[in-house]
C-alpha cells in the first residue's frame, strides 16, 4: 500500500483537522499555510494540533482538545490578573547556514513574510526512523520562530512510498513529540528552505537554502535491536522528554540518546512546570527583555535551541521577579513546545507571596 491509498483508509480526523487526500504521484506531499497566532493572547495548543490563525475557525477553536489542567482554548497567564502576551516584533534577520555551500544566508523580515519550508524526510525501501522525525522536528522549530515574529510558513512534507503501518507509526510518533504535521496536499513546488534528514534525497540541484539534520538513535530495548518507530510509547518518561533531550543537541550533530539523557529531560521538564506553576500565582510583570532577546537572537542564528534553553535554565534560579520569569517561560515555550505551563490549575498551587 503506498501513501496515497493508506491515507484514503485512514478514518477522518476530529474537528478542526484538515486531512484531505494526496494528489497521485510518487511520493505523498502535504501542506499547509501557518498564520501568527492572534495578536491579544497566546492560546493553549493541544499537542495534536495548534491553533493558528487561518487554519480553523472561532467554533473549531472551541472544539480543540485542552492540555493537561487546563480548558479548551484557555489562555496561558493567570485568570483573575493575567496580562494578555504581546506579540514581539523582531527585526533581525533569520540567518541560515546552507549546508551544501556552508555559507550563512540571511532572511531578511521583508522577504519572510511567506517562508516556503519543504521537508524531506525517509527513503524508499528504508524504513521510518528517530532521524526522520528530527528533521520534523526542525522545521517545526523553524515554523514556530517565523510565526513568534508575525510571519508565515507554507510547509510540505515529502514521504516516499511505504507500508501503511510504517505511515501510521510515523505520524503518531510525530504527534506525540508536539510536532505539527502540514495538514492538506499540494505539489512540492519551489521552496526558499529545504530541511532534510539523514537518509532523504533532495536531488541534484535543489533550490533554497538546504538543513541537513544529523542522525538520531533511540534508546535500544533490553535485547539492544535497534528502535523501531512507535517506540515513544513504550519508554518510561513522557515523548516530549524525547522532544527536549534533542532540542539540547544542534541539530546537525549526531545524538544517540540514552536512558539516562531521556530521564534528565523528564527531571527537567518537571522542574521547569513546578516552577511556571508556581510563578503563576504572583503579580503579572513584563517578559524579562534580554533573556528574550538573547533567546530570539539565537534561534534566528541558525535556529541555536541549546542557547534558548539556557537562557531558561539560567532564569530557574535567577533574582528576576517570579511573574516576569513566568512570562518569559511562556513566551520561550511557543518556540520550544514543552508544554510548560501544562500544570497550571492542576491540584491545589501553592499559596502567593505576600509582598
Amino acid at each position: 500500500m503506498n501513501a496515497r491509498d493508506h491515507l484514503a483508509a485512514t478514518p477522518s480526523a476530529p474537528a478542526g483537522r484538515l486531512h484531505p487526500l494526496p494528489p497521485p504521484g510518487p511520493c505523498h506531499s502535504r501542506i499547509r499555510t501557518f498564520g501568527a497566532p492572534p495578536d491579544h493572547a497566546v492560546r493553549q495548543q493541544s499537542r495534536v494540533q495548534p491553533v493558528v490563525r487561518g487554519c480553523v475557525t472561532a467554533g473549531e477553536a472551541e472544539a480543540v482538545p485542552a492540555r493537561r489542567g487546563t480548558a479548551a482554548g484557555a489562555v496561558y497567564g493567570r485568570p483573575e490578573h493575567g496580562r494578555p502576551t504581546e506579540r514581539p516584533q523582531r527585526e533581525e534577520a533569520l540567518r541560515l547556514t546552507d549546508d551544501r555551500t556552508g555559507r550563512t544566508a540571511e532572511l531578511s523580515p521583508a522577504h519572510r513574510g511567506l517562508l516556503r519550508v519543504r521537508v524531506h524526510a525517509g527513503s524508499p525501501q528504508r524504513p521510518f526512523d528517530l532521524s526522520d522525525l528530527r528533521a520534523l522536528l526542525t522545521a517545526d522549530v523553524l515554523r514556530r520562530v517565523c510565526e513568534l515574529g508575525g510571519n508565515q510558513v507554507d510547509a510540505v512534507l515529502r514521504l516516499p512510498d511505504a507500508p501503511a503501518e510504517q505511515l501510521t507509526a510515523f505520524g503518531r510518533d510525530a504527534d506525540l513529540l508536539g510536532i505539527y504535521l502540514p495538514g492538506s496536499d499540494a505539489p512540492d513546488g519551489p521552496a526558499d528552505v529545504r530541511v532534510v534528514a539523514e537518509h532523504a534525497a533532495v536531488g541534484d540541484t535543489p533550490d533554497g537554502i538546504v538543513i541537513g539534520t544529523g542522525p538520531a538513535l533511540a534508546p535500544p530495548p533490553g535485547d539492544g535491536a535497534p528502535r523501531a518507530l512507535g517506540f515513544l510509547e513504550d519508554l518510561d518518561v513522557e515523548p516530549l522528554a524525547v522532544r527536549l533531550a534533542l532540542l539540547s543537541h544542534a541539530h546537525r550533530a549526531p545524538v544517540a540518546l540514552t536512558r539516562r539523557m531521556l530521564t534528565d529531560a523528564q527531571k527537567t521538564l518537571r522542574q521547569w512546570r513546578n516552577l511556571v506553576a508556581d510563578w503563576a500565582q504572583e503579580p503579572s510583570r513584563p517578559a524579562l527583555a534580554d533573556p528574550v532577546r538573547r533567546a530570539l537572537a539565537a534561534l534566528e542564528r541558525d535556529l541555536d535551541v541549546t542557547a534558548a534553553l539556557s537562557e531558561l535554565d539560567r532564569l530557574t534560579a535567577g533574582p528576576e521577579p517570579e511573574g516576569a520569569r513566568f512570562e518569559t517561560f511562556v513566551r520561550l515555550d511557543r518556540v520550544l513546545g514543552l508544554e510548560l505551563p501544562g500544570l497550571i490549575g492542576q491540584a491545589d498551587p501553592p499559596p502567593p507571596r505576600s509582598f
